[in-house]
């Protein structure tokens, strides 16, 4: 944030330099005309003297040109200057974006692998939970199914039994006929 205002003053102060140049650029033609102008005007020196003027104007003319060039070039110089202190700034703020998006993605990356963690941990005690009611579910039906076969064999031997004793009292009925 700093460094944002930082250059944010710095390019008020360069385009603040850079308008008072302007104005100064174009005060030094309106000088220079008033310069050329008033020899035109007064005619009635004497040759001399308007020669004299001549010269003083051609070396004002020249002047002024040279500080027009010189402020042009002071322009352009800024300009290029402001361009690479944008590229600096624009690059400055891409790699932090760049930092900042690495940094979320990261913690994106963190935050998914605990959920999954978590939603693995979460499965593993619902399944466990699971098996344990279903063993106990199949403990319980074998039980009651060695317990019904359990029933079914025993009155199966006891109608055997009863089927055997009553042979045997046949048998030895027949036998005591006899």
């Amino acid at each position: 944030m700093m460094k944002y205002t930082s250059i944010l003053l710095l390019n008020i102060f360069l385009f603040s330099g850079i308008a008072n140049a302007e104005s100064t650029g174009t005060d030094a033609p309106e000088a220079a005309n008033k310069t050329v102008s008033s020899p035109a005007k007064d005619t009635a020196q004497p040759e001399e003297t308007s020669a004299g003027t001549g010269l003083s104007a051609d070396s004002a003319t020249r002047a002024d040109e040279r500080d027009a060039r010189e402020e042009m070039i002071a322009r352009e110089r800024a300009a290029r200057e402001m361009e690479a202190r944008v590229r600096a700034a624009k690059a400055e703020a891409a790699r932090e974006m760049a930092i900042r998006v690495n940094a979320a993605r990261a913690e994106a990356s963190r935050e998914m692998a605990a959920r999954v963690r978590a939603a693995r941990e979460e499965a593993a005690l619902e399944m466990a939970v699971r098996v344990r009611v279903a063993r106990e579910e199949a403990a319980k039906e074998m039980a009651a199914r060695v317990n019904a076969a359990r029933a079914e064999a025993a009155r199966e031997m006891a109608a055997r039994e009863k089927e055997r004793a009553a042979r045997e009292r046949y048998y030895r009925e027949r036998m005591n006929r006899y």
